[in-house]
């Protein structure tokens, strides 16, 4: 017996002697792993680095102590009897660095000098090697990407699996997660997707979609956006976009002009040392981030980041914006391998929100080309393989970096689950009318319901019933129309299409159109629809009708995303009605006009990004410009019609300009060749209503100018907070001012009176129109003042100051 417990303990001593200790340091505060920590024998003098994930091996010696420290945290020593059987290290955060980075916040300010402050001289270091150390300054790389998205609702407590709206889904609330983050949640939706990602110098990327799978919302097209492209933090960028601003990066060229900077901790792993720099925004408002970032004396890149929106920031709706960025060295290189994003997003306080967290793994980088070649010939900035939605739960087992845990496999059961009850459907469909305007049903959807009830000078009260048909009645085949009647006028009016696609991933569709039904002359496409409500109650003058009877014929086809063309065939009789009239030279009133036109137009908006839910598809815009065009030929059929040509192009886009905001511009150009009678010229875009309407001008009327050729530009420069941000007792309410200043020129030929007579109230443009203005938004985080003043053409009795209101929810 006694041999027995000799040779077992010999046994014992010998392997440890021989093996490795193995273990996993972490943040005492969540156990979040802490990467890169140094872990040292005292008396032996070996040491070694914890990896990306916080994990160790190192070999183990008897009678000796083991030291673990990181940046930021206080440093623990153990003796290596106390190590045999414990694998898990927690540090705690150093309240040194805490009250180094809260220095500032003392009243008494000391002035600090750059070129010998040493925070500002590693921050000079760091900036002047940005292009050795940003990995897009490199011809080529590639590699795969994991992401997962978790949607939470936030702010919730054991009452509220109780409450009425939320008691038929009281299982999703049964165990919410109270210790994670800083409010109890649970996830109410959650998607992961596996990519290629594919970069070539200068800004060209791709990324090919293998695996996607979400629980909750089933909406192939969302397959896209479950890569990374679209959510790409480079923090070597002088500027990085968020919520549709641009943030000065805090390893920008002149970042010091809006950061305080502070070198706050160092540790030393043989020849690196290893330093890390807190920063703050310089000015509470301004658009920058506060954190950290860990950096080295070898290469000055990037090890680890940390950077959040500061709470005092303009920012509309989030109450947080964090992003953990991880490092892993690789050759001469600090390449990322780990992103956390956590967002907050409360409409308003003490209410509920939303926790939007993603989770993202960068892995087998390459900076081989070959084979990469083939994937740039693609125009799609994102590519999606047929197997990625439809088989996404098989392929994510093979490419998820570790195995799916009981947590996120309940989170997809609770989440189908709810989403299969009679009451969640009853939500989806009031969402769906809430931003389509179309209430749905199983076969068909009633809408726009804000069109059912309008009233009108013609009209009287407008009643209207519309509707269309959904992809479960037929696929691909789309059937709708409306019925309205009026008791002033007491007529029915009525519009029946027909839309077939033949192309769902790239737009394309044939249409056919009956309509007969009254139309506004002269109207913008930003105004409200004729017969919404809205624009029943907001007119400050009574717009002109035609009463038109329209047939058309359209084809429309996508080449790519934001790249198509069309052809559209037309045949129109217009009636005048009120006191609209169409008067020849000679004195004859005629009752119509009949116009025939084929019209060729066409898009170009590179890398526009969509969401696609049944036959609705919602544009996300993009960052290129935007380019519209349309030639338009009329000819003559059995001696009805006019022969004339047109060619309208319009081009849009938003120039961003850091930290002085942004610039919307718009510039048209159009002109007819031919005479044509005045509803067929370029009749300038006016606006009747109280309410703001972007695309025309707000204090020219409908209906008051024409022209055969035009140039114009709207514009509007945007200062996101620079001016108010800076007043004492302004600031506070966040409020945003921008200027805009409209204009167009024009002229129109005499020889179109040939044809028919120019009416009271509709003239050239024989100067050109001028309006600018300021404008207040963000008030309430809502609603948006303009204050417009009319320059040219005042000498008529009309309108040369305004003041119109606008509902902008932004962030």
């Amino acid at each position: 017996m006694k041999w027995g417990l000799t040779i077992l303990f010999f046994t014992q001593v010998v392997f440890v002697f021989a093996q490795n200790l193995q273990g996993l340091v972490s943040n005492h505060e969540g156990n979040i792993p802490i990467p890169y920590a140094n872990i040292s024998w005292v008396k032996n003098h070996t040491g070694t680095v914890a990896n990306s994930r916080g994990e160790f091996s190192i070999p183990f010696f008897t009678n000796d102590s083991l030291v673990i420290s990181a940046i930021g945290f206080q440093p623990i020593k153990r003796a290596s009897a106390q190590l045999v059987n414990n694998d898990h290290y927690s540090l705690f955060k150093s309240s040194e660095v805490l009250n180094d980075v809260n220095i500032e916040i003392t009243k008494k300010k000391i002035k600090r000098k750059r070129k010998s402050d040493p925070a500002y001289i590693l921050h000079k270091k760091i900036t002047s090697r940005k292009d050795e150390n940003d990995l897009k300054k490199r011809s080529f790389y590639s590699c795969n990407i994991y992401n997962k998205i978790e949607v939470d609702l936030n702010n919730i407590d054991s009452n509220t699996k109780d409450l009425i709206f939320f008691k038929p889904l009281s299982f999703v609330f049964e165990h919410p997660d109270t210790v994670s983050l800083g409010k109890p949640f649970s996830p109410i939706f959650l998607c992961e997707g596996y990519s290629k990602y594919f970069y070539k110098n200068p800004g060209e990327e791709k990324e090919l979609i293998l695996a996607s799978k979400n629980a909750g919302i089933q909406v192939p097209s969302i397959a896209q956006y479950t890569g990374n492209v679209y959510t790409d933090y480079n923090i070597y960028s002088n500027y990085i976009r968020l919520f549709q601003k641009q943030f000065v990066s805090p390893i920008a060229g002149a970042s010091w002009l809006t950061y305080n900077f502070y070198l706050t901790d160092s540790i030393s792993r043989g020849d690196t040392v290893f330093y890390r720099l807190d920063f703050k925004p310089r000015r509470k408002q301004d658009l920058a981030f506060e954190g950290y970032l860990i950096t080295n004396n070898i290469t000055h890149g990037v090890c680890e980041i940390e950077f959040s929106v500061p709470k005092q920031c303009n920012i509309n709706f989030v109450e947080e914006f964090r992003v953990h960025q991880y490092y892993s060295h690789h050759d001469s290189i600090w390449l990322l391998s780990k992103e956390e994003i956590t967002i907050d997003v409360n409409p308003w306080d003490k209410t509920y929100g939303f926790y939007v967290r993603k989770n993202t793994h960068w892995i087998n980088y390459s900076f081989e080309n070959e084979g990469a070649k083939g994937v740039f010939l693609s125009t799609q900035k994102t590519l999606v393989k047929d197997s990625a939605y439809q088989f996404g739960d098989l392929l994510l087992k093979r490419y998820r970096p570790k195995s799916i845990n009981e947590k996120d496999r309940k989170i997809y059961q609770d989440i189908d689950r709810a989403v299969n009850t009679p009451y969640l459907k009853r939500l989806e469909n009031f969402s769906i009318m809430a931003y389509s305007g179309y209430y749905p049903f199983k076969l068909w959807e009633y809408g726009p319901y804000y069109t059912s009830y309008s009233f009108n000078n013609v009209e009287g009260n407008r009643f209207r019933f519309s509707l269309q048909t959904t992809q479960s009645l037929l696929k691909k085949t789309r059937f709708r129309g409306h019925l309205a009647y009026g008791d002033l006028d007491s007529k029915w009016k009525y519009r029946g299409m027909f839309t077939h696609f033949y192309g769902f991933r790239k737009w394309r569709f044939v249409e056919f159109e009956y309509f007969n039904d009254y139309e506004v002359f002269s109207a913008s496409n930003d105004a409200f629809q004729e017969d919404n409500i809205l624009a029943s109650l907001t007119r400050r003058v009574n717009p002109k009708y035609t009463f038109t009877q329209r047939t058309r014929l359209q084809w429309l086809h996508e080449w790519q995303n934001g790249l198509h063309n069309s052809i559209e065939i037309k045949s129109e009789n217009l009636r005048p009605v009120g006191n609209l009239i169409f008067k020849t030279p000679n004195g004859e009133v005629k009752d119509q006009l009949k116009f025939n036109t084929i019209t060729f137009g066409g898009r170009l908006a590179l890398n526009e990004r969509f969401v696609r839910y049944g036959f609705r598809r919602l544009s996300l815009n993009t960052t290129k410009p935007r380019f519209n065009y349309a030639y338009t030929h009329g000819f003559v059929i059995k001696n009805t019609g006019f022969e004339f040509h047109k060619l309208e192009i319009e081009m849009t886009d938003r120039y961003f300009l850091g930290f002085f905001g942004f610039i919307d511009l718009k510039i048209f150009v159009g002109k007819i060749w031919g005479a044509v009678p005045y509803p067929m010229l370029l009749n300038h875009r006016g606006n009747d209503s109280y309410y703001f309407d972007s695309d025309a001008f707000n204090l020219m009327n409908p209906f008051e100018f024409a022209s055969d050729q035009q140039i114009g530009c709207l514009s509007k420069y945007n200062l996101n907070g620079l001016l108010f941000n800076r007043l004492p007792l302004i600031k506070r309410f966040n409020l945003r001012s921008f200027l805009f200043g409209n204009a167009v020129i024009g002229t129109l030929r005499p020889s179109h009176n040939d044809q028919i007579l120019l009416p009271n109230g509709l003239s050239a443009l024989n100067q050109p129109y001028f309006e600018a203005g300021f404008g207040i938004e963000n008030i309430f985080k809502l609603l948006r003042l303009d204050f417009i003043w009319r320059l040219t053409n005042t000498n008529s009795n009309v309108q040369k100051f305004g003041i119109t209101i606008d509902l902008v929810p932004n962030f």
